[in-house]
């Protein structure tokens, strides 16, 4: 799924639980779930290595980080109840894609750093179902978490 998706989910589960005992966990979790849907994407057609250097994927990176910018942005603006747990759930939500930050430096070259394949490298990988047509699938659901998000705003 991508950034947004990720973290707006994470912003309802914040938003709507109010425990952060409960709402933690559940935004993380709620990562690895997301990222067993179908959603858009390109594996089995790109490697990584011709996925992360093309500029697009970069400007598309740029703009998700912007989005979910966006989404703590909103919540610190309109601070509904809930509000800062619903930012921190946001971005751990989205937290566990920063683990592929250097294997993005590394195939850029601005590292020479080889990224190590552990368990939960390979993990993350291994749930993904990514497709092409998966991006009407992100599309249904960042229209309903939107929606949710925009509702539980007040």
């Amino acid at each position: 799924m991508t950034a947004t998706n990720h973290a707006l989910t994470g912003a309802l589960i914040g938003l709507s639980i109010g425990n952060p005992w409960l709402a933690l966990p559940a935004a993380f979790v709620s990562h690895f779930v997301l990222d067993a849907v179908p959603h858009f994407g390109f594996k089995g057609k790109l490697s990584d290595e011709e996925l992360l250097w093309r500029p697009a994927f970069k400007v598309l990176l740029a703009v998700e980080a912007l989005l979910c910018f966006g989404v703590v942005l909103t919540l610190w603006l309109i601070r509904p109840e809930y509000w800062l747990l619903g930012a921190v759930c946001a971005f751990v939500a989205a937290s566990p894609d920063l683990y592929s930050l250097p294997r993005f430096i590394e195939v850029n070259g601005w590292s020479s750093k080889k990224t190590q394949w552990n368990a939960f490298r390979r993990f993350h990988l291994r749930i993904q179902t990514e497709r092409t047509w998966g991006a009407w699938i992100e599309l249904v659901w960042l229209i309903a978490v939107l929606s949710l998000f925009v509702r539980l705003l007040g």
